[in-house]
């Protein structure tokens, strides 16, 4: 019998991936059906979450079972369903009107209304209390909105505007995690889950180059970098749909390895801000206590990709990077153990 279950997960065949938390696999073989349905809200999103999230179905292991972890799944699947709007329409006007959906199903939530024959909504509404149902409604909202915002799929002229951004899509996310385990944490804990959030979402920006340039969609780097290293966007994409040759493909495009470093630098930096604020402000530092640790579990995949990438010098193209790592479940595991990520 394996002493961590987890490992089991990590001897599933390699997929190509597209970044955990924000887009779908790029192969669908090999992976777990959707299971579940109206009939089973929470074997529903569990298998949603299971197939397209895997770095939240790795961490999912180490929530309390019961309305929690439900509540965890719930969220998780809620976001996936936001993300996937951008990715599956061609046309503005539509992506408005699948928002307006899960706009009417957390209004519903927060009055407390009967929630349409969908998984996800009927989901949220069972592991919703009235306590909770305005803060839960609040960081829905608030993620919507970033995702109305962002449908044009405009790249960010800054690297501190992308981070704004970010503070509205998975910052809410993590908050909102945080207050499923807690409602009302630390402030040490809040201001550490900010800072993650941060980390994790720059981090998945990086793992979603390589699709996003298969696609010749906008890759989100922020604009000024670009420009500072004289990356040609137009080149960048002629030469991920194979319109133009280049020894050393995407790898070799002058300037782009220095902006995906900069950016994995400054993820780099709000995970360290992230491990700092626990012991500022009256925070215990480590080990964290396992009434919060499930939230800081998330790290672990990010951590695991910047390392690599350090290894590789800053080349997000590797195919080596867009497969999950054997180490990672592993990893996962002995943070639990130890309360440090």
């Amino acid at each position: 019998m394996l002493l961590n279950p987890l490992l089991s997960l990590s001897r599933s065949p390699s997929v190509l991936q597209r970044p955990s938390s924000l887009l779908r696999p790029l192969s669908s073989s090999n992976l777990p059906p959707i299971q579940g349905g109206s009939s089973s809200p929470s074997l529903y999103c569990r298998s949603l979450v299971q197939r397209l999230d895997h770095d939240a179905f790795l961490t999912s292991y180490f929530w309390p079972a019961g309305r929690k972890k439900d509540a965890f799944f719930a969220l998780r699947a809620f976001n996936i369903e936001l993300a996937s709007i951008q990715e599956t329409v061609s046309n503005p006007a539509i992506g408005r009107m699948r928002l307006q959906f899960w706009r009417d199903a957390v209004r519903d939530l927060s009055n407390g209304l009967p929630p349409p024959l969908h998984p996800i909504p009927l989901l949220l509404s069972q592991t919703t209390t009235p306590s909770t149902r305005d803060l839960t409604a609040y960081y829905l909202n608030q993620i919507i909105d970033a995702r109305e915002a962002n449908l044009l799929d405009p790249p960010p002229p800054t690297l501190t505007s992308l981070l704004t951004t970010l503070s509205t899509t998975s910052t809410p996310l993590h908050l909102l995690s945080l207050s499923l385990l807690t409602p009302t944490p630390p402030a040490y804990i809040t201001s550490s889950v900010q800072h993650l959030s941060l980390s994790i979402g720059l981090t998945n920006l990086l793992r979603a180059l390589p699709f996003h340039l298969s696609r010749r969609r906008a890759v989100g780097l922020p604009l000024d970098l670009c420009a500072k290293e004289r990356v040609v966007m137009e080149k960048v994409f002629r030469i991920a749909s194979g319109k133009e040759g280049g020894e050393g493909g995407l790898s070799q495009v002058k300037g782009l390895r220095e902006v995906v470093w900069e950016v994995a630098v400054r993820a780099n930096d709000e995970l360290m801000t992230a491990r700092r604020e626990l012991e500022l402000e009256g925070g215990t530092g480590f080990p964290v206590g396992k009434e919060f640790m499930p939230v800081f579990l998330s790290a672990i995949p990010a951590r695991s990709y910047l390392q690599r990438l350090e290894q590789l010098d800053g080349d997000a193209f590797d195919p080596s990077l867009q497969r999950r790592h054997w180490r990672v479940p592993l990893d996962v595991w002995l943070a639990w153990r130890r309360g440090r990520f």
